[in-house]
């Protein structure tokens, strides 16, 4: 059944059925413990190492967060809403843009020392040449529009891309003098 055997002048006995449980001694109890405390350590201590890469990455990787300035709400200032341009001789005449800006409206006025007197608007749209103009009639103070644009039976087709817009006003006084008035415009 068992078998002694001698070391170091203490006998021991051994069973000879080899997957017996005995009971351990406590150094080997003490070492199980160790080892298996070590390996729960050693895993926790790997999840902690991962964590802190990844928290240094973020804190290097992320950019820093700038205050924005407080948004006020952009107040639009009309450009010159007139323009009026007179002088003792020639034609007075008071230009603006109709309020959807797709047209000008110009009024004519001071007529005392004219013959006669005409107006031409141009203006390059999608890069082709336009233009509209009329002639101005004594004493008539309505309001005329020119419009960035062409009209046909009721129906009107607005121009874009408007750039290089020009308005002249010609004015010819009673002793035979040509005075021209001439205005940029910035659609």
């Amino acid at each position: 059944m068992g078998s002694e055997f001698g070391l170091g002048g203490k006998v021991r006995k051994y069973s000879s059925n080899f997957f017996v449980k005995r009971p351990l001694h406590k150094k080997t109890l003490h070492l199980q413990k160790y080892w298996l405390n070590s390996k729960i350590n050693l895993t926790i201590m790997k999840k902690l190492i991962v964590l802190a890469i990844a928290v240094i990455f973020l804190a290097l990787s992320a950019s820093p967060v700038l205050a924005a300035r407080k948004r006020t709400p952009k107040v639009r200032q009309k450009a010159q809403s007139a323009i009026t341009y007179s002088t003792s001789q020639g034609v007075s005449s008071k230009v603006r843009f109709r309020p959807d800006r797709l047209a000008l409206l110009i009024n004519f006025s001071g007529f005392n020392n004219i013959l006669s007197g005409s107006y031409e608007l141009t203006y390059t749209a999608n890069g082709v040449p336009q233009g509209a103009g009329g002639s101005i009639i004594l004493g008539d103070t309505s309001t005329k529009t020119l419009l960035f644009g062409t009209c046909s039976g009721g129906v009107c087709k607005y121009h874009s891309n408007i750039t290089n817009a020009k308005l002249k006003i010609i004015s010819i006084t009673k002793s035979g003098q040509k005075i021209v008035k001439p205005y940029r415009i910035r659609v």
